[in-house]
């Protein structure tokens, strides 16, 4: 919160980023909406999972870009205004009610506009080194984290709240969508200069030839892939990241099988136990990223997580032997606050440790491999779940959670 009040550009440039992610959190429980309306809503639904993953596979290629755009802020100006224009374009076809080739044109623009906003994000990351001072760089991505959050947090009721009053009437819902990137939009174009001023241009390394081809594109990442293997210590963290996530989405999924089967766990029922957990851990996380407390403010990262890991096993164990949903609470209240602190953390080491011209491209292959462990986690703890028993997959994640653990106290951070 202290960076967002001091320092004037950097406030500045948030505040049209929480316009902009808004735009895209807001359209997502409208797009849903939309899809159980059509006739065959399971289909519907179905397109929508794929569509709104699609960007996230291709994230690398987005950050690959990033590195390759010498002025980022202007690109940033771009894709916000093209943004506007999409949704002003989806405003129009609404005006033709719930159809399967308006629903075709939603599924586009969404597409499009996800892509547009993860292109941004990358731009972003690397417009906020030079905003920031480098003893402020985790401070600034924690307070944008938390930022998201918040936003992710209220904007799927906020968006049915909203359809509600305009009375599901898509067009005038597409209207809003646009209005907030064009803020987005006119924030950053009216304090250009200023920007301009600080941020400066990017310096990019040219190769053979300026034209981007696949094979360019496909030679370069793997270079970036061994140019973050040779950092030590961010490879390792990549690596652990990576595995922890694959654990919470094998945990996620195989949560809500258990739930079904164990009123123990459940407050109320399933529906509401869900949303209760989800609401707390965001909440946690949002708090983690902006309020920490002393003892972790100046904690390395390598201890941050030895931490999680240790409460990752008690959350486990009480799943299978105590089955208490206080403790369960309890639990996820505190793996939701460390998550909130660890993640900017992470974000902010690799940052820090790699050259200004690769950062987003080795970022966004982090990502990558952050966002595949999901599927993967959760096709094969619940295939052992199927095959096997509930409590197989359990000690499956368990001896997981022990393994990590073990490489967390290897970990080096310098």
């Amino acid at each position: 919160m202290k960076i967002f009040l001091n320092n004037s550009l950097y406030r500045l440039f948030i505040t049209s980023a929480t316009f902009g992610y808004a735009g895209r959190t807001l359209f997502d429980i409208a797009f849903i909406i939309y899809a159980t309306n059509l006739p065959n809503p399971e289909l519907a639904m179905s397109i929508v999972s794929i569509a709104t993953t699609f960007p996230y596979i291709i994230s690398f290629i987005l950050g690959y870009f990033s590195d390759k755009t010498s002025e980022k802020y202007d690109a940033l100006l771009t894709t916000r205004f093209y943004q506007f224009l999409l949704f002003i374009l989806l405003s129009l076809v609404c005006v033709f009610g719930v159809t399967w080739w308006v629903f075709a044109v939603l599924v586009l623009v969404n597409v499009i506009s996800d892509i547009l906003g993860g292109y941004n994000g990358y731009l972003s990351m690397s417009i906020t080194t030079r905003l920031v001072e480098k003893n402020e760089l985790s401070s600034a991505l924690a307070f944008r984290s938390s930022i998201y959050n918040i936003i992710s947090l209220g904007g799927k009721a906020v968006g049915v709240l909203i359809l509600g009053l305009v009375s599901y009437n898509y067009s005038y819902f597409g209207l809003l969508n646009s209005a907030l990137f064009f803020i987005a939009f006119f924030i950053l174009k009216s304090n250009r200069g200023h920007f301009k001023n600080k941020i400066g241009s990017y310096e990019i390394v040219k190769k053979n030839t300026d034209v981007i081809s696949i094979n360019r594109f496909f030679r370069d990442t793997f270079h970036n892939i061994k140019k973050l293997k040779k950092i030590k210590k961010i490879y390792s963290f990549v690596l652990l990241f990576s595995c922890v996530n694959l654990y919470s989405a094998g945990m996620h999924a195989l949560f809500l099988v258990i739930i079904v089967k164990s009123e123990n766990l459940v407050f109320g029922n399933v529906a509401y136990t869900v949303t209760l957990l989800e609401l707390v851990e965001i909440i946690s996380m949002v708090l983690g990223g902006i309020y920490q407390l002393e003892i972790y403010k100046d904690m390395t990262l390598k201890n941050n997580v030895i931490i999680e890991m240790l409460i990752f096993i008690i959350y486990i164990l009480n799943i299978i032997y105590l089955q208490n949903k206080y403790i369960l609470l309890i639990l996820i209240i505190i793996i939701g606050y460390l998550a909130g602190i660890s993640n900017p953390k992470l974000d902010a080491l690799i940052l820090q440790s790699v050259p200004e011209e690769n950062q987003t491209s080795i970022f966004s292959i982090f990502s990558t491999l952050i966002t595949l462990t999901v599927p993967i986690g959760t096709v094969i703890i619940l295939f052992i779940s199927n095959v096997f028993s509930v409590n197989v997959a359990l000690y499956v994640l368990l001896i997981l959670l022990l393994i990590l653990t073990i490489y967390s106290l290897k970990l080096k951070e310098k």
